[in-house]
């Protein structure tokens, strides 16, 4: 009776042994799942963004050679005699050539701080991703 009762309970330990060793692994496999989702979304988030400052880049580009071609057709108009309109003009495309400059420069600095976040938040993601695997 007493090694039945042995049995049984080694029976038991190995039936609950078992199932923690397949609940670590579907664990194991969820948190590898999560983390590959995020890593898609990240690196879906930074393509959209990068999409996204190309076009407006090309927006600001595009306005500027516009502005430029105003400016030019101005210019020939000017030196027929009106220096007052080519002078205002020219005043303009400073003005909006210092605007897309701070654009710029804010952009930049925006991305760079986006970027920088990413990287903490994947950093921090991936230490407690070391830590949960380790315990």
């Amino acid at each position: 009776k007493h090694m039945q009762d042995i049995s049984r309970r080694n029976h038991r330990l190995k039936e609950e042994v078992e199932n923690c060793k397949s609940n670590l692994k579907r664990e194991k496999e969820e948190r590898k799942q999560r983390a590959d989702e995020f890593a898609k979304q990240l690196s879906e988030c930074e393509g959209q963004t990068r999409a996204l400052i190309a076009t407006q880049a090309q927006q600001r580009e595009q306005k500027y050679q516009s502005l430029r071609a105003r400016l030019d057709g101005l210019k020939q108009r000017s030196e027929t005699g009106d220096d007052q309109i080519y002078s205002y003009l020219e005043e303009k495309v400073v003005g909006i050539k210092a605007m897309l400059a701070a654009e710029k420069t804010a952009r930049t600095q925006a991305d760079d701080d986006i970027m920088q976040a990413l990287k903490h938040y994947t950093n921090c993601l991936q230490d407690a991703l070391r830590t949960i695997n380790q315990h």
